[in-house]
């Protein structure tokens, strides 16, 4: 009730609050977007006009080590409270998901300090990884101030997302499915109108500060899917394969994370600085790079070696720990993979030359659909960046291709996801995820059934600690009744049943020992209608059946506590 006036009115969950929250992020994220690209773009520009291989060939190999050696400095001389290296994407998944969408001050002002050194020192990442953290980071903090509730503060932090990605990118759709996707693991529709009005508001404002983002330019260009389909479905084929070689590289660098951040640091700046060498544009986030093999058809050779290198690269620094991102990097590979295919058909004898620039768009579709497990925004990030909606047809084909490659074959999850899993910080479920399991896989089958009146005999056999639970039935199979083992064996024991031997069976149902309750559900229900369930019914366990005939029989007891532990997050 003493809470300010402006602060109460804010914290309602209604539909104008909510709007109003969402203009507020935008604009937020939008004037720090715009910060950070005047603090690691205009130097560069001004510089290198923003290309690195146009540097002699020492100073390529010098420049990461002295950024590796300026990160080592930063980190050293922050207060311990922000010496953290955990930042970036999969630190906002964490806070969003697991620490009451409240990112910290400290965290933010190692990223923006971090990822500037990182950019400028022509590290092999990203700039999204940091405009996303400090997007959310900077909304969760003026909804920290404003001392709103959780709802509110886990929406401001979808909402700044979509704001940095909309503002680093010029993709303002793009940034909101990305933050439904990605972000916030879910579509609601409370939450589309703030987040697009901070898509939209950040677009804005970044556009009058700087000016357009990015935006490739990709001449339009259509494609015969009825001819060129196997290609096409080559080609996400290929980004499947491709993308999870990238997320298993940096998962394999990323099991160093233990040791000091200085050791790290040096050592990804070395190998950056030998690569440099080799291949001057492996350097910087890849933005023009990619632009160049989109309207242009380099070598084979070219494309080949640019692959290699900068998966290297990228992987390296990503698993080590340099505060930068990831998507820039999956974008310029997967046009790499593209156009390296589409050059490898025109350069043999076999089919009608195709457009490279064509199937370097679909590589990038399809590996940033595949690696992030976000298809929509992988689509609507292409289709925004180079304006040809041409490739929305046979992007989705790519991407179908893809997605089954990486997620089913190789078993491998989001890249976020997965890194935040070998920390061992499990996200929770979405509803979809958690109503995909099928209950039966979590239920205990260590059960017997048994009649309300069995012999002392029978009794004994039933109680061994192969059953933990007793399923009471009647003629008919339905269960009547559900009993732990332990129950049974203490009120037993409590009541000297075994110190004699009973000639009249033991009433189950009348001799009122310590029973379950239960209800019965099919076996086929999924995990999430059954956790509704329980709290619907409120009873401690469900028996699982399945039909047989006329008839169903019991294939396992799942309990509620159970369930719970299997879908709540670990961290």
């Amino acid at each position: 009730m003493n809470q300010h006036p402006i602060k109460h009115f804010l914290s309602r969950m209604a539909m104008p609050q909510l709007a109003i929250l969402g203009i507020c992020s935008g604009l937020i994220t939008g004037l720090m977007i715009s910060l950070f690209r005047m603090m690691t773009e205009w130097p560069l520009e001004a510089l290198l006009e923003n290309r690195f291989s146009s540097l002699p060939l020492e100073v390529r190999f010098l420049l990461p080590i002295a950024g590796a050696i300026a990160l080592i400095m930063l980190l050293l001389i922050l207060p311990s409270r922000w010496q953290q290296t955990w930042v970036g994407v999969g630190h906002v998944l964490q806070k969003l998901h697991l620490g009451a969408a409240r990112l910290p001050g400290g965290n933010l002002i190692t990223q923006i300090l971090g990822g500037a050194i990182a950019l400028l020192s022509g590290f092999a990442v990203g700039r999204e990884g940091p405009e996303i953290h400090m997007g959310a980071a900077s909304s969760s903090l003026l909804g920290q101030k404003l001392e709103l509730p959780f709802s509110s503060l886990r929406l401001l932090v979808g909402c700044g997302a979509a704001a940095a990605v909309s503002a680093a990118f010029n993709t303002p759709l793009a940034g909101v499915v990305l933050a439904m996707e990605v972000i916030m693991l879910e579509y609601s529709f409370i939450g589309f109108v703030p987040v697009i009005l901070a898509s939209v508001s950040a677009n804005l404002l970044a556009n009058w500060l700087t000016g357009p983002a990015l935006v490739f330019n990709q001449p339009l260009s259509s494609i015969n899917l009825l001819l060129e389909s196997p290609l096409v479905i080559l080609v996400g084929i290929s980004a499947g394969v491709l993308g999870a070689c990238f997320t298993l590289l940096v998962r394999w660098f990323g099991r160093f994370g233990h040791w000091h951040f200085a050791s790290r640091f040096l050592i990804v700046g070395l190998v950056t600085g030998v690569i440099a060498i080799l291949v001057p544009q492996v350097m910087g986030t890849g933005y023009l790079l990619t632009d160049e093999i989109l309207d242009s058809e380099l070598a084979v050779s070219v494309l080949a070696g640019l692959l290699i290198a900068r998966l290297l690269a990228s992987t390296i620094a990503l698993g080590m720990g340099i505060p930068g991102g990831a998507i820039g990097p999956i974008l310029l590979i997967g046009a790499a993979m593209g156009s390296l295919i589409a050059g490898l058909v025109n350069s043999s004898t076999l089919g009608t030359p195709v457009d490279q620039s064509t199937y370097a768009m679909l590589g990038m579709t399809a590996m940033m659909g595949a690696v992030l497990q976000a298809p929509l925004a992988a689509l609507m990030a292409v289709l925004e960046l180079t304006g040809n909606p041409g490739i929305l047809t046979p992007g989705m084909l790519a991407l179908v291709s893809a997605s089954l490659i990486y997620g089913p074959l190789f078993r491998q999850k989001s890249l976020f996801v997965s890194l935040l899993n070998d920390k061992n910080i499990i996200l929770p479920l979405n509803p979809m995820e958690q109503n995909n399991i099928r209950v039966i896989a979590l239920a205990d089958r260590r059960f017997a059934n048994i009649h309300p009146m069995p012999e002392f005999d029978l009794l004994q056999v039933t109680l061994s600690p192969a059953n933990q639970w007793l399923i009471v039935k009647n003629t008919n199979s339905d269960p009547l009744a559900l009993y732990r083992r332990e129950d049974i064996l203490a009120w037993l024991d409590t009541n000297d049943y075994f110190q004699e031997v009973h000639a009249a069976p033991l009433d189950l149902e009348g001799e009122l020992m310590p029973h379950t309750s239960f209800c019965t559900m099919d076996c086929n229900t999924g995990a999430l209608e059954v956790l509704r369930e329980f709290y619907r019914t409120d009873c401690d366990a469900i028996v699982l059946m399945e039909r047989s005939g006329d008839n169903y029989r019991a294939l396992g007891v799942v309990t509620r506590h159970a369930l719970e532990l299997q879908l709540e997050p670990r961290h």
